[in-house]
């Protein structure tokens, strides 16, 4: 291996973790050599690297100080903070991840870095901010306080922007058509219908919303996931183009016929989610996971489209000729405790009980199973 190209062993280095490049290198003294020319991009803080001789190898690191060694080839830098960065003495080093400590309250009163391209604020960071001032940032993430206005702050270039629980101001004409992933946090309660660029293709939305939402996402949205406190009547509220859909913890609202848009193919439903779903879910879901209070018949609810099919804590419900043939993974809840016989459909490759079901019992088990998980 040691003939090959320099180039040829680091595109094989692609496909390993550093955990088995680690055991590579440790297999004879000749292969001990490739540690100096694989490259590591687990993030390692540089403290407990700097001993090693292919400390210039790491490209993900994290430092504890500006004025500490950094590795040659390191892409992306983690810093965190009380005070912000302005400039930096050693060139060489170019700051990518900048993280301010949660007790960080203080205002930005200049350009940050122009290397810095992820930037992270914490918990206490209540502070306006200027767009001007932000202008390599591609990530942006606020912490839990934040909530002041972000009119003339959000610069184009920003793809990746997350608010805090606390935000809740008016975000219309605000959120630049850079952004194709937005978080709004539990107290959001603004106007929704035409604030959102159509540029977002994942929105993460935990309000405490006390409006109703029809019509109010954009096309554009492939990935909608209701966090936290979320738990709305969704009629008309699911754009058609959304293909993974995912509901809060706290949701427990009826999903009546035509709910949810023929598009989803990832459905999932939440922790305390616990109603009779007959004819519900469209036939273009694959793969359907429920939370762990659901414990509903399952008469009439699976469509033949799914695939993967995944059931929560308390479900205890009959199973047979009520698990479609579509289906190859099935994964049962700890509670769950019904006869299986002749229940599990030949099309199941792969089966999970979590919890040891009295019912299992010789020859319950189709043949077609080729991994059987019991924990």
């Amino acid at each position: 291996m040691l003939t090959l190209n320099k180039d040829v062993i680091l595109q094989i280095g692609y496909l390993l973790t550093d955990k088995e490049k680690t055991i590579v290198t440790m297999t004879s003294i000749a292969m001990n050599k490739l540690k100096h020319v694989f490259r590591y991009y687990r993030k390692m803080a540089t403290c407990k690297i700097s001993h090693l001789s292919y400390f210039d190898n790491f490209e993900c690191v994290e430092i504890s100080n500006l004025g500490g060694k950094c590795p040659k080839y390191a892409k992306e830098i983690y810093y965190k903070t009380c005070t912000p960065v302005y400039s930096i003495r050693d060139s060489s080093m170019r700051i990518t991840h900048l993280t301010f400590d949660n007790s960080f309250n203080q205002p930005i009163k200049k350009r940050l870095l122009s290397s810095i391209t992820h930037l992270t604020f914490g918990w206490c960071f209540n502070q306006p901010i200027k767009k001007r001032l932000l202008s390599s940032i591609t990530h942006l993430t606020f912490g839990w306080c934040f909530n002041k206005s972000i009119e003339e702050s959000i610069s184009f270039g920003i793809t990746h922007l997350n608010f805090g629980h606390h935000f809740n101001k008016p975000i219309m004409n605000n959120i630049p058509v850079s952004v194709t992933h937005l978080t709004l946090g539990a107290k959001f309660n603004q106007q929704m219908q035409g604030s959102l660029p159509s540029s977002i293709t994942h929105l993460f939305f935990g309000s405490e919303l006390y409006q109703p939402i029809k019509n109010d996402f954009p096309t554009s949205i492939t990935h909608l996931e209701f966090t936290e406190y979320f738990n709305q009547q969704i009629s008309n509220s699911i754009p058609r183009y959304v293909t993974h859909l995912t509901f809060s913890p706290l949701f427990n609202q009826p999903i009546v016929i035509g709910s949810i848009p023929p598009s989803v193919t990832h459905l999932t439903l939440g922790y305390n989610f616990n109603k009779r779903i007959i004819y519900s879910i469209p036939r273009s879901v694959t793969h359907l996971k429920f939370g762990d209070r659901f414990n509903q018949s399952i008469k009439y609810s699976i469509p033949s489209s799914v695939t993967h099919l995944s059931f929560g804590l308390a479900f205890n419900q009959q199973i047979k000729n009520r698990i479609p043939s579509s289906v190859t993974y099935l994964e049962f809840g700890k509670m769950f405790d019904q006869s299986v016989e002749d229940s599990i459909p030949p099309s199941v490759t792969h089966l999970v009980f979590n919890g040891e079901p009295s019912q299992i019992i010789k020859n319950n088990i189709p043949l077609t199973v080729t991994h059987l998980i019991i924990r």
